[in-house]
């Protein structure tokens, strides 16, 4: 009985999760869109011979061209005097089959044109085009302005943070992970860098890795590495290790090249593979550039797929046994998989969803923190909860948030569509913050299935269900004994867990004073 008396008594005084209540007006779930499928080589083009070239005194200039009816790709380039794979890479064409009519084509200023030529050989001003360019362009434009020619857009961003700018000459880029500037026009590259001009053959390569040759050899040893290591070879791409701070591996589209980082030379031939996935299938998705957020974020979840699909097919669905650092990250990839947990967290990456901005505002705010804190959630205990928290914060687009208190761990807003978190608890751990979040987004759920305003009943009892689900996962995490060290809002916590296990909840909503006031008042509005 003193067991009991103490439980209630802490009831009252704990800090609870408050709910705002106008009607019911939260969206309803959308479906989750399922990630296309890893997408399949192209067949090599058969050759074909070239077409005859007109001589002419002076190189044509840049020219656009716009897409008519019964026009392909093909008979563009002959058309044109270029190599029908030029032309596609110089507009960033995917698949050279496809274009259509309307569309806006760049034609290389190495082109020989098979028309008659121009009167002048001075390029001509780029009418209605209101551009300019700034910091490093404009200090490579000024270095070979003849070279680069006049722009035909503003600068633009990449999902990788790498810029561009198309010129009457090629194509400026900044490469974000080593500052450099350079201009291409098709068949040479400019350098810019801090002790001068660079220039050099685009056919020009690399020196080829050994070891990075046996990591591709060990890339195919499965279904998924197989199709990956095709699409590699024919995007004529190569890869080569360089010390890198932040980044295991990434790919820069303009030079063609895949980077992995030097501190991971000693790494198992497997797990190079596995990094490889990742950027090989950017290089082939660059060829496209995503058109909003939803897309990008669609082609990230491809890539996580591909990686954690490769490595299930080499290990199994418990990974590999006595993994390195790089390795164990390739076994929770496999988890997130198999249980069908990896959509949703790409999806509440905070990196992923600021690369993704860059193509357009994402469909609801998620605040850094609380992001990681679900993605804690979505892997933490042995039932569904956290995989039921997350699905559903996705799919009703909700808002989630730090805001101020009230006497609150957290609330949602069913007229905002928004959840709030304390923001007394921003430095609280990644599990505290997980417990409270499944508490407010099991509201969510519950809002959607009111057909009117609640009851004092029904609001109990729907804090009842959502202040067990948060107990549940606490002892999940923790035990049943709670954490042993303890901040206040796990003490909290563990006070939640005890009444959970006693069969108290009730008591425990029902002796809240933010409770009396919101549920047996009635409710509160907002």
């Amino acid at each position: 009985m003193k067991r009991i008396v103490l439980v209630l008594v802490f009831a009252v005084g704990v800090a609870a999760c408050g709910a705002e209540e106008e009607a019911r007006i939260a969206p309803a779930p959308t479906a989750q869109p399922t990630a296309t499928p890893l997408p399949t080589p192209r067949p090599k083009p058969t050759a074909r011979p070239s077409p005859t070239r007109v001589a002419q005194p002076t190189p044509a200039p840049l020219r656009e061209y716009v897409v008519q009816h019964g026009d392909t790709l093909y008979s563009l380039a002959r058309r044109f005097g270029v190599g029908l794979h030029a032309l596609a890479e110089f507009n960033r064409i995917a698949d050279p089959r496809k274009i259509y009519v309307g569309q806006r084509l760049f034609i290389p200023s190495d082109a020989i044109v098979a028309t008659t030529p121009p009167a002048s050989p001075t390029p001509p001003r780029v009418h209605g085009v209101d551009c300019a360019f700034r910091f490093g362009f404009k200090e490579l434009y000024d270095l070979i302005p003849d070279t680069v020619g006049q722009c035909l857009e503003n600068e633009e961003y990449n999902v990788n943070g790498d810029s561009f700018q198309r010129t009457t000459g090629g194509l400026l880029v900044w490469q974000k992970a080593d500052n450099l500037t350079t201009f291409t026009d098709g068949n040479w590259t400019w350098i810019h860098r801090s002790d001068g001009l660079e220039k050099k053959r685009n056919s020009d390569r690399f020196v080829w890795d050994p070891l990075l040759a046996q990591v591709l050899e060990t890339l195919r040893t499965t279904p998924t590495g197989e199709r990956v290591y095709t699409l590699f070879i024919q995007s004529g791409a190569t890869a080569q290790f360089e010390p890198s701070e932040k980044f295991v591996s990434r790919y820069f589209p303009f030079r063609n090249l895949i980077v992995i980082n030097e501190q991971y030379r000693n790494e198992s031939p497997e797990a190079l593979a596995h990094t490889l996935i990742w950027p090989a299938l950017g290089l082939y998705y660059e060829a496209e550039r995503s058109r909003s957020w939803g897309e990008c974020m669609e082609r990230v979840i491809d890539q996580e797929t591909a990686q954690a699909q490769w490595w299930r097919e080499l290990f199994g669905e418990g990974g590999k046994s006595y993994p390195t650092d790089l390795e164990r990250w390739a076994n929770y990839e496999v988890t997130l998989l198999v249980n069908e947990s990896l959509r949703h967290w790409v999806q509440l990456s905070p990196h992923f969803r600021e690369q993704c901005a860059r193509y357009g505002a994402p469909p609801q705010r998620i605040d850094p923190t609380l992001a990681k804190a679900y993605r804690t959630a979505l892997m933490g205990g042995e039932s569904a909860l956290g995989k039921a928290a997350a699905a559903m914060v996705i799919a009703a687009e909700t808002d989630v948030v730090f805001g101020p208190s009230d006497g609150w761990n957290g609330r949602y807003s069913p007229i905002r569509n928004r959840i709030e978190v304390n923001e007394e608890l921003r430095d609280a751990s990644a599990d505290v913050l997980a417990a409270v979040l499944i508490h407010e987004t099991l509201h969510v759920a519950q809002y959607q299935k009111w057909s009117g305003r609640r009851s004092p009943a029904e609001c109990v009892e729907d804090e009842i269900e959502a202040f067990a689900a948060e107990a549940q996962w606490w002892a999940e995490q923790h035990g049943d004994d709670g954490k042993e060290e303890q901040s206040e809002a796990e003490r909290h916590l563990n006070g939640l867990l005890l009444a959970w296990q006693l069969g108290m909840l009730e008591a425990f909503v029902l002796l809240s004073d933010n409770y009396q006031e919101q549920c047996l008042g009635g409710v509160v509005n907002s």
